[in-house]
This record gives structure tokens, sequence and C-alpha cells, in this order.
């Protein structure tokens, strides 16, 4: 009995210098781990938690705090023209051009402009043979029907046609076309063209609707009256 007494005393002394000697019986104190230089630290769930209110309520209050931003302005309207311009002509007679020009003169401000523009010289009845053995089937059709006023005619382009006639109007031409037609001769009324010097009247007035140059159209049909917008 007392051997096994002597041996567990034993046993009890090496256990506690085993101890001992391994550091085992030695207080723990928490050291705070260094952070590696330019590594973030480490935050916990539950620091995060605790600061999240009172960043918010920070952002809050300055969102508050800021002024609303001013009304964005209106966009502005057109306003309308303090005046109308109507461009009347062209005037083909000097003796109505002159009298128009001192009518509308006395009610509003009139200014004489001239345009070159193209105009009809003549109106040429005529065919425009493709070849030479077709103008001279056509020549021999129209003398078997009695047509002897025929000549050859150069176009201003330069091509060649069988003219039966020359003519200042539209409408005199279209009745020669119709005797043509009346004996089976197939014609075409070509309009010669020349640029010449047109007047016209260019009327100023204010953003009211004109009722003279309306009644000058329709005293002159020939004559357009056209609201330039004052360009």
């Amino acid at each position: 009995m007392k051997t096994l007494v002597l041996l567990l005393a034993f046993a009890n002394i090496a256990f506690f210098m085993w101890k001992y000697k391994t550091g085992a019986l030695a207080p723990h104190i928490a050291t705070t781990e260094q952070q590696p230089a330019g590594q973030e630290p480490i935050v916990l769930l539950s620091e995060l938690k605790t600061a999240a209110p009172d960043v918010a309520d920070t952002g809050s209050a300055a969102l508050d705090a800021a002024p609303a931003p001013p009304p964005a302005p209106l966009p502005e309207q057109p306003k309308a023209p303090a005046f109308r311009c109507y461009e009347v002509g062209p005037f083909t007679d000097q003796k109505d051009y002159q009298h128009w020009f001192n009518v509308m003169g006395n009610q509003y401000a009139v200014t004489p402009i001239s345009k070159n523009e193209q105009y009809a010289n003549r109106y040429v009845v005529s065919f425009r043979p493709g070849n030479a053995k077709e103008a001279g089937e056509f020549i021999e059709s129209i003398k078997k029907q009695g047509v002897k006023d025929f000549f050859i005619h150069r176009t201003p382009t330069g091509q060649e046609e069988i003219s039966l006639g020359v003519f200042s109007t539209a409408a005199r031409a279209g009745t020669m076309q119709q005797q043509m037609r009346a004996k089976s001769i197939n014609t075409t009324v070509n309009i010669e063209y020349k640029t010449k010097a047109q007047k016209y009247l260019l009327i100023k007035n204010d953003n009211t609707p004109l009722e003279l140059p309306t009644n000058l159209h329709k005293a002159y049909p020939a004559l357009t009256v056209t609201d330039t917008g004052c360009r």
C-alpha cells in the first residue's frame, strides 16, 4: 500500500514538472496581432453593424441641409414677325408695271426688283426625225397632204427639225398642231426659251393680310403673289 501511494505521488510530481516546463501553467495574455503595413484592417461584422447607423444619419442630415435646385427655365416662344413681305410679278408690260407701282406705293412700302429668268420666246410646231431617211419620208408624207409651207429649223441645242410654223403664243401653236393632226401628220410643239430681266414689286407691310395683291392676281392671272417671309 505504501508503495502504491509513493508511486502516485511520484507520478503527480512528474506530471506537474512536465506542465511547468512546457509553459502550460503560465497565465494566458491576449495579444493584438500586428497588422502588416499596406493591408486594410479587418472589421468585425458586429463593429460594422454598430457603425452603420452613424454613417446613415450623417448622410441623411447632409441631404436635408442641401438646398433644392432652381427650376429649369421655360423655352422661349418664337415671336411673330413684325412685317410681311410679298413679291408680285413678273410684269411684262411697262404700263401695267408703272400703274401698279404707283397704286401700291400709296398704301405700302414698295421696292422694285429685277430678276433674270427664262421665258417662252416662241413656240415651234415641228417634227424631229431620228435620221435622214425618216426626215425624207416625213417630207414626202406632208407633200401628199398638200402641205408645202415647211422648212428645216435648227434648235438652240443644234438639233435639226422640220418646222411647220413658228408662233409667239401657245394658243396659235396649238391650233396649228390640231390642223396637222386632222391630216394625220404628227407634230410636237417645242418651246424656245430666252433669258430676260423680269420686273417684280416687293411689298412690305405690317403683319396683316394684303388684299390689293390678291385682287391684282385675280385681274392678271399671269402674275404670282408670293409671301417671301421678308428674306
